[in-house]
């Protein structure tokens, strides 16, 4: 692995040439080490990273919010993410999401879980955060890797998921709780993603795909 000084250092040199990229940000939550927050806050300081996506009729991307939410990943954890996720800050929910996502961890994915049980009470007026999170679930739990999950969180993410795809969906936002299924499906999953509308375009023949990542994960 790349030493923590190297990657910084790296992130120094992106940061002097603006070309530093979100991914390149989220790579250190990945990587766990708290000592990078202060590299990285002292980066967005020195280069005033915006924190809006917005300000008039420019459009930035929010370099600063997302080493904010880096940071404080690496201060505090899955935890850290969890609160900052319910914040009714805009876009709090979806930051908090995509680096869990990244994290990809058995204690991640959890948070997810978390997540996912308090937002099942307003599901109906959340289904584009309820995607988001069927989206996550899909990239942690769905391929190779995955993390070891006890079974009341793998639970709790399926109970999720068929409360979501239980509600009025687009063709889109069934295809990203059928590919979650996948990962944390059952029997049950596998019927109520057969009594859908059949899956077209680039999702044609997902049904196939659920039916045979449960047998498959079951066997």
């Amino acid at each position: 692995m790349v030493s923590l000084r190297k990657k910084l250092e790296t992130l120094w040199e992106k940061a002097d040439e603006g070309e530093v990229e979100p991914e390149d940000l989220t790579a250190f939550a990945v990587r766990g080490d708290a000592r990078a927050a202060d590299v990285v806050r002292g980066l967005a300081a020195a280069y005033g990273w915006a924190r809006r996506e917005r300000v008039g009729r420019k459009r930035f991307v929010p370099l600063g919010r997302w080493a904010d939410v880096v940071c404080l990943y690496l201060d505090g954890g899955v935890p850290a993410m969890v609160a900052y996720a319910r914040r009714r800050q805009a876009g709090a929910f979806a930051f908090a999401v995509h680096v869990l996502e990244e994290v990809r961890s058995a204690a991640a994915v959890r948070g997810m879980a978390e997540l996912a049980r308090g937002l099942t009470k307003s599901l109906a007026r959340r289904v584009a955060d309820g995607v988001l999170l069927a989206d996550a679930i899909n990239r942690a739990m769905s391929f190779e890797g995955r993390p070891r999950l006890g079974q009341a969180a793998v639970k709790e993410l399926r109970a999720f998921l068929h409360k979501l795809g239980g509600l009025k969906l687009s063709e889109s936002q069934r295809a990203a709780v059928g590919c979650a299924l996948r990962g944390v499906g059952d029997a049950e999953s596998v019927a109520m993603v057969g009594e859908w509308p059949r899956f077209t375009g680039p999702w044609a023949g997902l049904e196939g795909m659920v039916e045979k990542a449960v047998r498959t994960r079951k066997a």
